[in-house]
């Protein structure tokens, strides 16, 4: 492909790119990086979505890379440089497909799949925030029910002991009451 073609398609690659990262938070090579194990473990919906979007992109007649995404696809084009070059190889008329595929990128399956994403995203549970709930080890679990019960002796209250417990072992008072609640009698 002719330089002043290959000068417009990275134009129009960084719209997309520009359009997938509004923030530039994300280099594309960043952005490959990240779908790599993804595409290594053939996710079905990652590779449902980019075989689509590339038969779209391949020519009619033209067969410059198999129209089903697999590992080795992504091999050639896991970096802007191996995009481009992948794009230099390719014959002139090329341009116009290469094109229009950007341009369904832009209008259509990004906007599309903004949608779905948002909708996967409003059906996701909220997280329920604070500390997190993973379950202490067994010895950290008797030095807080015999915290709690040394407290309780001492005379504090037992809401307050523990909570003194909870706090010494960065714990939530719920998990407390459940280590107390759990323990042998």
């Amino acid at each position: 492909m002719d330089p002043e073609r290959l000068a417009r398609l990275r134009i129009r690659f960084d719209e997309v790119i520009g359009c997938i990262s509004p923030a530039g938070g994300i280099s594309v090579d960043d952005g490959m990086a990240i779908l790599e194990p993804y595409i290594r473990h053939q996710d079905p919906f990652l590779i449902a979505i980019l075989s689509a979007n590339l038969r779209a992109m391949v020519p009619t007649g033209q067969e410059f890379v198999s129209p089903e995404f697999s590992i080795e696809n992504f091999e050639k084009i896991s970096t802007k440089e191996k995009i481009f070059s992948l794009f230099a190889a390719m014959p002139d008329e090329a341009e116009p497909a290469i094109q229009g595929f950007f341009d369904h990128l832009l209008k259509k399956a990004l906007p599309d799949q903004r949608k779905d994403l948002e909708t996967l995203a409003a059906h996701r549970p909220h997280d329920p925030g604070g500390r997190p709930t993973k379950w202490p080890s067994e010895e950290v679990c008797r030095e807080i029910c015999d915290k709690v019960s040394a407290l309780h002796r001492a005379g504090v209250g037992m809401a307050i002991a523990q909570q003194r417990a909870a706090d010494e072992h960065g714990l939530n008072i719920w998990m407390v009451h459940k280590i107390w609640g759990k323990r042998p009698k």
